[in-house]
């Protein structure tokens, strides 16, 4: 696409879905950008486009799937205070940065299944008052940190990922159990705990005092 390709336009909403679009033009857009609606999946997109989203300060949906991106860096979402709902799944995302969200107070929706996450910063989803509904399912979780889900929703997705249920596992088994999320993860390992539920194990099962 050519640069300034949408100046004249009064985009609302621009779907640039299912193309091969590896890099975004700093100069698409115009600086006084009043889309709400983004929609890049489906594209060659290896990094997060910071710098060339930062003139979309109304976003308000980003739709980011079936892409090759590999982070949420530090700042990502900075320049959309607007931002309520995100679309990063089927990525190959392994790590979020510990405040890529630290100014996304709008945040309802986060999807970021199918990705390669393996662990997250307990903080990472903290101050985002907001929020509805998280999937993390489809990743490569073992464990979550003490407060990673200390937050006010309660739908958290969670199935399919590796879960070891040892006495690491206890964080999540007490949030599962406690406050009733709205998931069914499963345990994967050890063997002879693969395929439990893990909010019906005993503590005594986790390797853990009674």
């Amino acid at each position: 696409l050519p640069a300034y390709v949408f100046h004249h336009a009064p985009l609302l909403n621009l779907v640039l879905k299912d193309n091969r679009i590896s890099s975004i033009h700093p100069d698409w857009l115009p600086n006084n950008s009043n889309i709400t609606w983004l929609d890049l999946s489906g594209n060659h997109l290896m990094k997060f486009p910071m710098a060339q989203l930062q003139s979309l300060s109304q976003l308000k949906v980003l739709h980011l799937s079936q892409n090759k991106l590999e982070e949420l860096p530090l700042g990502c979402f900075d320049a959309h205070p607007a931002l309520e709902r995100l679309h990063a799944d089927q990525n190959k995302i392994q790590s979020l940065d510990v405040k890529a969200f630290s100014r996304s107070g709008n945040l309802t929706h986060i999807f970021l299944q199918k990705n390669r996450l393996d662990s997250l910063p307990p903080t990472v989803f903290q101050g985002l008052k907001r929020l509805e509904y998280i999937d993390l399912s489809d990743n490569r979780l073992q464990f979550l940190s003490p407060g990673t889900l200390d937050i006010n929703t309660s739908w958290v997705e969670l199935t399919f990922n590796p879960w070891h249920c040892d006495a690491k596992i206890e964080y999540l088994w007490r949030k599962l159990t406690m406050e009733s999320l709205q998931s069914e993860p499963k345990c994967a390992a050890p063997e002879n705990l693969k395929d439990h539920v893990i909010a019906t194990l005993t503590r005594k099962e986790m390797g853990l005092p009674e």
